[in-house]
């Protein structure tokens, strides 16, 4: 019986969902995420980034494009359902556990405190030299904006994870996106 109880305990423990990701579930019309890959500036080509906005009313900025015309970036607007989905993917691969928080805000006097530590010009500052890739998840919280920012390894996790984001989102014009920036990973492996 005991063991039983143990083995109960750590399947309901994998199940559990990460608060951030509760919180998260719970403000799905305002959820922007960002899928990056981060290379040095020499390499050129290929699509980098991904950018997943699930409001109507939001402007999406056109994609960067590279001098040949070929794009950049790119973003695609997603039902709620499609955004809960995506952000199971993140939750049950483990990486909300790695998120880093930070807040924006672009008032000049913000009421309350800041709903992060640090603000998200620290981590921009931050250089990367070498490939990496991370989600970067945003939600206006009151005066503030907190952003997720979520390392995913190189070598090891951004082809599961693009996969597996791929079959969450069927039907979804992310799926092609989603597949350009696999195509961006293997040409830069």
């Amino acid at each position: 019986m005991k063991k039983f109880l143990i083995l109960l305990f750590s399947c309901s423990a994998l199940l559990a969902k990460d608060p951030k990701r509760e919180f998260l579930a719970r403000h799905l019309e305002s959820v922007e995420l960002t899928v990056l890959l981060n290379l040095p500036s020499s390499a050129q080509g290929g699509l980098r980034s991904m950018f997943f906005d699930t409001s109507p009313s939001r402007k999406i900025d056109p994609e960067d494009i590279w001098p040949d015309g070929t794009p950049f970036s790119g973003s695609a607007m997603i039902t709620t359902d499609a955004m809960s989905r995506l952000l199971d993917v993140i939750d049950r691969d483990g990486f909300f556990a790695r998120a880093s928080a930070y807040y924006y805000t672009g008032k000049d006097h913000p009421t309350g405190p800041p709903p992060a530590k640090e603000d998200v010009s620290v981590y921009i500052a931050k250089t990367k030299n070498t490939p990496s890739a991370e989600l970067e998840l945003i939600f206006p919280d009151g005066d503030y904006y907190t952003y997720y920012f979520i390392p995913v390894s190189w070598a090891d996790e951004v082809v599961p994870l693009l996969t597996h984001m791929r079959e969450a989102a069927p039907g979804s014009p992310a799926r092609s996106l989603l597949l350009d920036l696999l195509k961006t990973h293997r040409r830069f492996k």
